[in-house]
C-alpha cells in the first residue's frame, strides 16, 4: 500500500526559472521542465508562484538585452589584444566578421530569452496558484528584514557589488518570497509540506546531513521545507514521495560542529559560524514553542543569545581597554627613563 503523503507544494525562485530560459547550467534542462509541468498539471503537486518572484524574474529577463551587450563589449575589448599580434591581411575582413556575428548573435539570444520568458510566464499564469505581493507582505517583509529574521551570509569573496544597495534589494525580495509563502498559507500547516527550489542555497538555509535545510528564522509559519538546488534533484525527491522531515536539535547542533571545525581549519574568527548558530538556536526555539507560547520560544531564545554575544562584546572592549592602558603606562615609564639616562649624560658631560 502506497504511503500517505502530505499535500505537495512546490515553489521555484527566479533564478530557477532564468536556468530554464538560459539553459546555460547542468540541473535545470528543458526535460526536467517538462515533467514538473507533467506532474504540476496532473495535479500530483501544486506550484505556488509568488508574485514578487515573477516581478523578479522578468526583470532578469527583459533587461537581458543590456547584459548581453555588456558581455559582448567585454569580448570585443579583449581581442584587441589579439587583432595587435594577427597578421594584416586577415585581421581586417575576420575583426569585421567577429564583429558582425557578436551584434547578430546578441540580437537572437536576446530575442530567444524573451520568448522564452514569455512562455513561462503564460503557462505559470496558467497552472500554478498565485500568491499577490500586497502591502501586507511588503510591510512584513521590511520588519523581517529590519528585525534580521533572515540569515546574513558572510562570504568571505563578497564583493564590493554584494555589498551594494543592490544587494539589500535582493535581501528585501528574499523576505517578501518568505513572507509570501506564509501569508498563503495563513497558519494552515496540518498535512502539507514545502519544496522550495532555489540556487541561493546559503540565502536560505544550510546543509543538514544528507538534506537542506531551511533557516529556522525562516521556518516559522511555514510546513515542513527543504530547498532543492536544481530540478533535478527536486524531481527525484517528488518521484520518491519523499516525506520531508525538519532537522532535529541534534542534527543541527552537529552541523554547528562541522561548521565551527571548517571554520578553526581555514583560520577564520569564531564569528564566521554566528549564523548557524542563530539559526540552531531559532529552530530549537521553534521546536519549543508549544512549551512557550507561539514566538515566545523564538524571543527567549534570540534574546539570550543577543545577551551572550553582548556578555562577549564588552569583555572583549574591557581587554583591548586594559590592553591600550598597560601599553599607554609602558610608553610612559620608557619615556621617563630615557628622559632620565637623557639628564645623567648631560650632567656627566
Amino acid at each position: 500500500m502506497a504511503k500517505e503523503l502530505p499535500a505537495t507544494f512546490v515553489c521555484l525562485d527566479a533564478n530557477i526559472l532564468i536556468r530554464i530560459v538560459s539553459q546555460g547550467q547542468p540541473g535545470c534542462e528543458s526535460e526536467h521542465w517538462d515533467e514538473l509541468r507533467g506532474m504540476v498539471e496532473g495535479s500530483k503537486v501544486t506550484l505556488l508562484s509568488p508574485q514578487i518572484v515573477l516581478m523578479e524574474f522578468e526583470k532578469q529577463v527583459w533587461n537581458s538585452e543590456e547584459d548581453f551587450h555588456l558581455q559582448t563589449a567585454r569580448i570585443t575589448e579583449s581581442l584587441k589584444s589579439v587583432w595587435a599580434n594577427t597578421w594584416n591581411e586577415v585581421r581586417g575582413n575576420l575583426k569585421d566578421f567577429l564583429e558582425d556575428q557578436l551584434g547578430e548573435w546578441r540580437t537572437n539570444i536576446a530575442g530567444e530569452w524573451k520568448k522564452r520568458g514569455d512562455e513561462i510566464r503564460t503557462w505559470l499564469t496558467s497552472h500554478a496558484a498565485p500568491v499577490p505581493f500586497n502591502q501586507e507582505i511588503w510591510f512584513q517583509a521590511k520588519q523581517r528584514l529590519i528585525e534580521g529574521r533572515f540569515p546574513k551570509t558572510k562570504n568571505p569573496k563578497e564583493t564590493e557589488k554584494d555589498k551594494s544597495k543592490g544587494r539589500e534589494w535582493d535581501r528585501d525580495n528574499d523576505c517578501s518570497i518568505i513572507e509570501s509563502l506564509v501569508v498563503h498559507f495563513a497558519g494552515q500547516l496540518d498535512d502539507k509540506q514545502l519544496l522550495f527550489c532555489t540556487e541561493n542555497l546559503d540565502d536560505f538555509g544550510f546543509k543538514v546531513s544528507d538534506k537542506n535545510s531551511l533557516d529556522g528564522r525562516l521556518q516559522d509559519g511555514l510546513p515542513p521545507t527543504e530547498i532543492f538546488t536544481d530540478l533535478k534533484s527536486l524531481l527525484k525527491a517528488l518521484k520518491d514521495r519523499k516525506t520531508i522531515q525538519l532537522p532535529t536539535s541534534e542534527e543541527l547542533q552537529q552541523a554547528l560542529e562541522r561548521e565551527a571545525q571548517v571554520a578553526v581549519e581555514k583560520e577564520e574568527t569564531v564569528a564566521s559560524s554566528f549564523n548557524l548558530r542563530q539559526a540552531v538556536v531559532a529552530e530549537v526555539a521553534r521546536q519549543s514553542i508549544p512549551k512557550f507560547g507561539v514566538g515566545d520560544g523564538i524571543v527567549k531564545m534570540m534574546w539570550e543569545l543577543e545577551q551572550e554575544a553582548q556578555r562577549k562584546r564588552r569583555e572583549e572592549d574591557k581587554r583591548r581597554k586594559l590592553a591600550s592602558q598597560k601599553a599607554t603606562i609602558q610608553r610612559n615609564q620608557d619615556e621617563q627613563e630615557k628622559r632620565a639616562e637623557n639628564l645623567r649624560n648631560l650632567h656627566g658631560d
